[in-house]
């Protein structure tokens, strides 16, 4: 009897967890590809694509708001945030764009470091975080590249 119960009560708690496991399709507003989204919480995202608008949701996906005023930002390979307000991109030229305003205001940053395309951003805090990146022309002979900056961006080292 006691292993009857048990099995149901298996049953019904996987069938519980995989209704809940779901995947719910959402409306960018965008005909572009995107390349990359980064949330920092459950609501909060950003999305951007290689030829199109920075969009943003502060509810879990359900709407999407242009970011920067309208501003458009071409060739965006990534994207990352640090927190609500910190927001970096990655473009395939090696610069990026960052904004600490939630995407009200965007600055591009050039290092003089790199012109490889830039793949991804981890953050150790809000002023040191080391990017990674490539050229997808010379990989095979070491076209690969990490720069990292401890400065919150202003200045970029290349490391081996």
């Amino acid at each position: 009897m006691n292993t009857k119960f048990l099995s149901v009560l298996l049953i019904f708690s996987f069938a519980v967890l995989a209704a809940n496991a779901q995947w719910i399709q959402q409306t960018s507003n965008t005909s572009v590809n995107l390349t990359g989204i980064h949330c920092v919480d459950a609501s909060n995202c950003f999305s951007a694509g290689a030829s199109g608008t920075f969009r943003k949701t502060t509810d879990g996906g359900t709407n999407w708001t242009i970011s920067g005023s309208g501003s458009t930002f071409t060739n965006i390979a990534c994207v990352k945030m640090y927190d609500l307000n910190n927001i970096w991109t990655g473009k395939v030229n090696g610069t990026f764009h960052k904004t600490a305003n939630a995407g009200g205001n965007w600055s591009q940053v050039v290092p003089a470091t790199t012109s490889h395309v830039i793949y991804d951003i981890f953050y150790h805090d809000v002023s040191n975080y080391i990017a990674v990146g490539g050229s997808p022309s010379n990989m095979a002979t070491g076209g690969n590249v990490a720069i990292n900056t401890s400065n919150g961006g202003t200045s970029w080292t290349a490391q081996n």
